[in-house]
């Protein structure tokens, strides 16, 4: 296959017949389109542009899924295949039919055997929808907010209450694929009576699992860094806390993670950043009080994640 820089130079080439001129245009011409689309497709993956949406995937793998977080709430449930997930610095060995919730902004990847399907269902919800249909004494968000403040990310529910659920689960994908009268309705029914369901599961204890893999001191530096965003956080002094080298923490993290500690820090900064622009504070203030010592180096890591700068993001 030609080159697009090849084929724009033989088009020009006055040695070639019309015939082969248009056949080269049409191959220019496809190859746009196809980059086109695939521009599309990085922009909009990953953002929710609906009050929620469902999604049923099996298949494959063949390249493991980079650590990143959303700015929504994410409901992943487990059906096959060999699985587990880190979030946060916690690992979670996977069942069928487990159920992980991931809050805004929590870090997290999938850890897939590349060798078996892999099928799940995976659930976005926008908070702003979920809370504008909360009462006082029943926040529907409740479930992300104690499952990413006390690592209750995971869920086996037994007996009656998988079997309920399976069926709503299973009723709200299929209200979403149908266009029969009332599907919109009856799609939102059983979506409240999910969250509703994960929600009193949750606050009783009785089916969240609070085993999981982590290194405890990992644990108490990532609580302490979401606790400090606005202070300076360097790697000797956090090092000192743990009683321990620059270097070994420094592995110690990214084996317990899977990413590095300065990258850590950048983000949750970058998403606390994030917050405080959509309240309309002006990006200079946010820089600062968000633990940046320069504007450059706030701007660089800003556009790195949301690909534009801090001043355009509520445009944007």
């Amino acid at each position: 296959m030609y080159h697009l820089e090849t084929l724009q130079k033989m088009l020009y080439d006055r040695n070639e017949t019309k015939t082969k001129c248009a056949l080269y245009q049409f191959f220019i011409l496809e190859i746009l389109f196809m980059k086109m689309e695939i521009l599309f497709m990085k922009k909009r993956r990953g953002y929710l542009h609906n009050n929620y949406q469902l999604f049923y995937l099996k298949d494959q793998q063949t390249k493991e899924i980079e650590e990143h977080y959303h700015e929504f709430p994410k409901i992943v449930v487990f059906i096959s295949g060999k699985a587990s997930y880190l979030i946060e610095g916690c690992t979670y060995e996977l069942q069928p039919y487990d159920i992980l919730l991931i809050h805004q902004n929590d870090i997290h990847k999938p850890l897939i055997d590349l060798s078996l399907p892999y099928e799940r269902y995976i659930l976005w919800v926008d908070p702003a929808f979920l809370h504008s249909y909360s009462q006082k004494s029943s926040e529907l968000l409740a479930c992300f907010q104690i499952a990413s403040q006390n690592n209750l990310h995971l869920l086996r529910l037994k007996d009656s209450a998988l079997m309920i659920f399976q069926s709503h689960i299973k009723a709200l994908h299929q209200e979403l694929m149908s266009s029969d009268f009332g599907s919109d309705i009856m799609a939102d029914t059983f979506l409240f009576q999910i969250m509703v369901q994960l929600n009193r599961e949750l606050l009783s204890r009785n089916n969240a699992i609070t085993s999981y893999n982590s290194d405890p001191r990992i644990q108490s530096l990532i609580q302490y860094i979401r606790d400090h965003l606005e202070q300076p956080l360097s790697i000797p002094d956090l090092a000192n806390q743990l009683y321990v080298s620059p270097s070994y923490l420094m592995h110690l993290f990214r084996q317990e993670t899977g990413m590095s500690l300065h990258q850590y820090i950048t983000r949750k900064r970058i998403q606390l950043a994030a917050s405080r622009l959509k309240e309309g504070i002006p990006a200079t203030e946010v820089c600062f009080s968000c633990g940046f010592q320069d504007y450059s180096t706030f701007s660089r890591a800003f556009k790195k994640i949301f690909k534009t700068s801090p001043g355009q993001y509520n445009n944007s």
